[in-house]
């Protein structure tokens, strides 16, 4: 069945005015903040638009971050238990 695009360009009068309308605004929400996001995973390069891509990216990302923290911390921890030995 195909999928029909609303051809009503008037924003909604009031925030809370109707289920349709609430639901339109926090897709438009939403959509902003994946660019949002898009934007902060490849800076300086065409924001992405396929949301999959986005999370995919923002996955790796994460789990990128978590790993060099942990490095991190371990590196630290090393490096105190030396401190400590020597002194």
């Amino acid at each position: 069945m195909p999928r029909f695009e609303s051809t009503r360009t008037e924003p909604c009068a009031a925030p809370s005015s109707s289920k349709a309308c609430r639901e339109k605004q926090l897709r438009d929400r939403l959509n902003d903040k994946f660019v949002e996001l898009g934007a902060l995973l490849d800076p300086g390069r065409p924001p992405k638009t396929d949301k999959s891509a986005i999370l995919v990216d923002a996955v790796r990302m994460v789990t990128q971050l978590r790993d060099e923290t942990q490095k991190l911390k371990d590196t630290n921890l090393t490096q105190k238990l030396l401190v400590s030995i020597v002194l």
